[in-house]
């Protein structure tokens, strides 16, 4: 009987840190309200919906050539607040919607207003994605 409740005691503890880090682990993103401004979030980490881009709009490329540095992946997502850049170490392949949980960047060019070189946009640092 002893090693019963001794037993049961430990996995419902067991249980108890477990959820604790599955709750902590989603509580440190910020989910962006449909109203907010998206710059109101940068450089916090978020969590953010959205689906696969089906036309990429003109972007930089922020990632190293296969086989210079970090292999890293860049792919874009179609959002509430436009297109956004994803760089992921995984390469990201989603049929459907997507969330994404990582930093949220601001991307700037800098140069003349109104010219490509004036590119301004925001990218997701990606940590964790889940097709849906």
């Amino acid at each position: 009987m002893l090693r019963k409740t001794l037993f049961l005691s430990l996995l419902i503890i067991l249980i108890f840190i477990v959820g604790s880090a599955m709750g902590q682990d989603n509580a440190k993103y910020i989910k962006i309200p449909a109203d907010a401004k998206i710059t109101e979030f940068l450089d916090k980490k978020i969590k953010l919906g959205g689906k696969p881009a089906e036309v990429v709009h003109q972007h930089p490329i922020l990632t190293a050539p296969p086989g210079v540095g970090k292999q890293e992946f860049q792919s874009y997502l179609d959002t509430k607040f436009g297109q956004l850049i994803l760089i992921s170490n995984e390469e990201i392949k989603c049929p459907g919607k997507i969330k994404i949980f990582g930093k949220l960047e601001k991307v700037s060019l800098g140069g003349e207003k109104g010219t490509k070189k004036s590119y301004e946009g925001f990218v997701i640092r990606v940590e964790k994605f889940k097709c849906k």
